[in-house]
């Protein structure tokens, strides 16, 4: 009720009584990734869900397994991504914000005309 409401901090906090009283309890671990993926990020959701998809597992609930197993990969995909557009993006922004012939010379880049030696 309170994921759906998107009051992500109180969704938690109902998530963890009832992983309190039912320690082996799958579902909730899972739903307790959402919310936390919500509202702090990936870095915390991947906790619960990695537990969760365990539980999943040794529970025999292989389609709940699979399906978690599939948002933790997606997850660290899109980390991977971020992580690598924004290196690369970073070096472009320098480029565009800097003067041409400084950022070649930090990068060890040559200026080299179509038929002759670099100069």
């Amino acid at each position: 009720m309170y994921y759906l409401a998107q009051d992500y901090q109180s969704a938690i906090v109902d998530y963890n009584k009832s992983i309190d009283l039912k320690p082996d309890f799958a579902l909730a671990y899972s739903n307790c990734g959402y919310a936390y993926r919500d509202l702090y990020g990936e870095h915390e959701a991947l906790l619960d869900w990695r537990f969760a998809a365990k539980l999943f597992k040794e529970q025999g609930n292989i389609t709940k397994y699979q399906s978690t197993m599939r948002s933790i990969v997606f997850m660290m995909i899109q980390a991977a991504l971020r992580e690598c557009f924004s290196k690369k993006f970073a070096v472009f922004s320098e480029l565009f914000h800097s003067s041409s012939i400084e950022f070649m010379v930090r990068y060890g880049l040559r200026l080299t005309h179509p038929t002759s030696t670099s100069i």
